[in-house]
């Protein structure tokens, strides 16, 4: 929850934007940026320093910005945030940084949802949903 959330201030735009900060950062890292029980997780988001060491340099000015304490801090707009997200992913990943992200995360979800090992013809739903709704069709 975003530090205002916690004072008990009414939902923003900012505080949106403060979500998808978080979302960032742990999709990036694997964690989230603050960990603990509910007090020691309010503590943090009030007021411990913002993450970022733990990111490259290109993205974590963006995640700082994003999760800044104050709203009047963060970016205005969505948009702002996500033409800064664009432009890391472009220095970062080159041209192609989005098309090979949605590759990986296709093929990571095509790995989950496949059929189990040994059970192809398996009537699950695990197995209805499997590969095949991944595979690349051919366009004539």
């Amino acid at each position: 929850m975003a530090p205002e959330l916690w004072r008990g201030e009414e939902p923003t735009i900012e505080t949106d934007l403060y979500a998808a900060a978080v979302v960032l950062f742990e999709c990036l890292t694997g964690t989230p940026p603050y960990v603990g029980g509910s007090a020691t997780l309010r503590d943090q988001h009030l007021s411990a320093p913002l993450p970022g060491p733990e990111l490259i340099e290109e993205i974590a000015p963006l995640v700082r910005f994003g999760m800044a304490k104050s709203p009047r801090q963060r970016y205005l707009r969505a948009w702002d945030f996500a033409e800064s997200v664009e432009a890391a992913g472009m220095t970062v990943g080159g041209a192609e940084w989005e098309r090979r992200g949605r590759r990986r995360l296709a093929t990571a979800v095509a790995a989950v949802l496949g059929p189990l090992p040994g059970n192809e013809m398996n009537d699950s739903p695990r197995g209805l949903i499997g590969r095949s709704r991944f595979r690349r069709r051919v366009r004539s």
